[in-house]
């Protein structure tokens, strides 16, 4: 019967989990949220992979952010406009 439920292309979460895997792993889940995905990710082998690679995404964008934007950053953006709008 868990073809039922799993009728998507082999390997890709679940269509109706996307979203909620997307909430827990940026921590916005509320409990019962977060309840469910534990529970399904448990039995869904596709979903508990994408789960943990969105996890391992967040936590490399945090650990690669930029801690502070240089004071000239803006200035030179706004050179390089300008100057792709001469040409």
């Amino acid at each position: 019967m868990s073809w039922l439920f799993h009728r998507h292309a082999p390997g890709e979460p679940c269509p109706f989990m996307v979203d909620m895997l997307h909430r827990r792993a940026e921590g916005r889940a509320n409990w019962l949220t977060n309840l469910y995905v534990f529970a399904h990710v448990a039995r869904c082998t596709p979903c508990r992979k994408f789960l943990a690679s969105i996890e391992t995404l967040l936590d490399k964008l945090k650990e690669a952010k930029c801690e502070e934007i240089p004071a000239d950053a803006e200035a030179r953006l706004l050179a390089k406009f300008e100057s792709l709008d001469k040409d």
